[in-house]
């Protein structure tokens, strides 16, 4: 099988977050691709649940799994180490060809880069600490530039130029291009607005999202405000109900107070009518036994026998049957019952109304108001 010669770059491979070459390469869902770390660092400093790609803004929810792209890490890899084992080349002051500014004279080897910072250009080997110091790799490295120094606008050289080697208008006159350092700086400005593109977008969309938060939290208040004061009026009329009712509960037993005393006062009156007839009775019975008793004593004086003989038999006679027999008694067990009946009552009326203050009490517990239950 044919090998496919396929040309590619570094920028290629570039983190578009960091902008150096990929680090374990992962892809997200959107097809974009970063280091997992500048990746994960994004998303750890993002909103809770609010996962988007850097570029195309797309949303994850949830947070995507990453996993290193192996095969991508080892392309990266390859190109890596290509760039690393290519043999240098010498410099043959051909055309287009820029020396090296930090090989010796009598060994120079052709530049591959040239560094806008260091405004030097280096070959492959000396442009490995730009690839490896972590302070270098800051630095603009551009393709090798021949006479960097000529490239430079008027401005940009004055720092270069030897104290009294011309004036600024022979500077400018023998400057022939675009100043390179201009270019990094307009692109650097650039890359700056690009950059506070997409932050300001990502402060928009956090703004919309936080004003969001804030129109529900005071429409919650709001409609909680209005509970609350349908809480109040629905309290302030219980306690007015509470009043009357009790009111009410006190007026009945007013009444029923009385009524019971009614009757009981007519218990008392009939019971003692009852007794005090009694005793009338007993009183006329004993009062006919001592006449009976003077009449017998009278009879048994008298010398008479003829009376005594006719008058015996009448006074032998008892009196009506039963008459004075009956027992004096009270009916000591009269009140007893309505007795029985007021502890009774008492005890019923203290149950009722402790089961009701309890189910009053349990009627507003805090857990229904937290529940949102505010029916009273």
């Amino acid at each position: 099988m044919a090998q496919a010669n396929i040309s590619v770059t570094e920028s290629q491979f570039r983190c578009p977050i960091c902008l150096d070459i990929l680090k374990d390469p992962v892809s997200i869902p959107c097809g974009h691709t970063y280091c997992m770390a500048c990746i994960n660092n994004y998303w750890d400093q993002a909103e809770s649940g609010q996962f988007s790609c850097p570029q195309c803004r797309e949303t994850f929810s949830p947070r995507p799994v990453l996993r290193r792209n192996t095969v991508l890490a080892e392309v990266v890899d390859k190109l890596k180490l290509t760039e690393m084992v290519t043999a240098p080349e010498l410099y043959t002051v051909g055309v287009g060809e820029v020396p090296c500014d930090f090989c010796p004279a009598e060994s120079k080897l052709r530049a591959v880069k040239s560094c806008l910072v260091c405004l030097a250009s280096f070959c492959e080997l000396h442009v490995l600490p730009h690839r490896e110091v972590g302070t270098l790799r800051r630095h603009k490295l551009v393709a090798a530039v021949e006479c960097l120094a000529e490239r430079l606008c008027a401005q940009h050289r004055l720092g270069l130029e030897p104290a009294g080697s011309g004036s600024e208008a022979e500077a400018a006159l023998e400057w022939s291009g675009d100043c390179l350092l201009c270019e990094a700086d307009q692109e650097e400005v650039h890359n700056v607005d690009a950059q506070r593109a997409r932050r300001q977008l990502q402060l928009q969309e956090a703004q919309r999202m936080f004003q969001g938060r804030i129109r529900i939290g005071e429409r919650e208040i709001e409609e909680f405000q209005q509970s609350l004061a349908s809480l109040k009026v629905s309290a302030s009329a219980v306690l007015e109900d509470s009043e009357a009712l009790f009111a009410d509960m006190a007026l009945r037993l007013e009444k029923t107070k009385a009524e019971v005393r009614a009757r009981l006062e007519a218990k008392e009156r009939a019971v003692v009518g009852r007794a005090e007839r009694d005793v009338e009775t007993l009183e006329k019975d004993l009062e006919e036994l001592r006449r009976r008793d003077e009449e017998i004593s009278q009879l048994l004086q008298t010398e008479d026998n003829t009376h005594f003989l006719q008058a015996a038999p009448l006074l032998c006679v008892p009196l009506t049957a039963g008459r004075h027999s009956r027992a004096l008694g009270l009916p000591t067990e009269a009140f007893s019952g309505a007795r029985r009946a007021l502890c009774h009552l008492r005890s019923r009326v203290e149950e009722v109304c402790r089961e009701e203050v309890d189910k009053i009490s349990r009627a507003g517990t805090p857990d229904d108001l937290q529940a949102g239950r505010y029916v009273m």
